[in-house]
């Protein structure tokens, strides 16, 4: 009998160690955040431990480039998370957030823009578009606003020339 209650005991308090550890795992763990700002074009990069930050870093793309080059950078930021991070045991998680795929729209709309020179006023009102989109958050209606794009991009009467 007293061998059953040891037994039990064991078990229950196996049980309780290996719940306390899934629990606080994730939060010793190292994670690491990836945020894009819709206003600036900018990439942020935090990286904490116990939910504290102890790193950021924050990047100019092309995009915050182009932004910057035709006067529509915003002063205010509005950073959304795009990517997380985080290490595990035997393996890292990596997680893509909607905003993760506005980014990389966002890249390859600098690139369309650069390549083609569009003119001033014309990237002005693509690159105005685009924001209006991202704001919404709707990376379905971001592809097609670029497909649009590319192929009015291909019209030469957006080029400087």
């Amino acid at each position: 009998m007293k061998r059953v209650r040891k037994v039990s005991v064991g078990v229950l308090v196996a049980v309780v160690f290996a719940l306390a550890v899934i629990v606080m795992l994730p939060q010793l763990a190292p994670t690491s955040y990836g945020s894009f700002d819709i206003n600036s074009g900018k990439r942020k990069f935090e990286w904490r431990l116990f939910g504290l930050v102890y790193k950021v870093r924050v990047d100019e793309t092309d995009y915050s480039k182009l932004l910057q080059r035709i006067g529509l950078s915003g002063t205010n930021t509005e950073w959304k998370v795009c990517s997380e991070t985080r290490a595990g045991i035997l393996s890292k998680d990596y997680i893509d957030y909607e905003y993760g795929r506005i980014a990389s729209d966002a890249e390859r709309l600098a690139a369309m823009l650069d390549v083609n020179s569009t003119n001033t006023v014309e990237a002005r009102k693509v690159i105005q578009g685009f924001q209006a989109l991202a704001v919404k958050g709707d990376s379905a209606a971001m592809q097609q606003y670029l497909v649009k794009v590319q192929t009015t991009a291909d019209n030469p009467l957006l080029r400087r020339d």
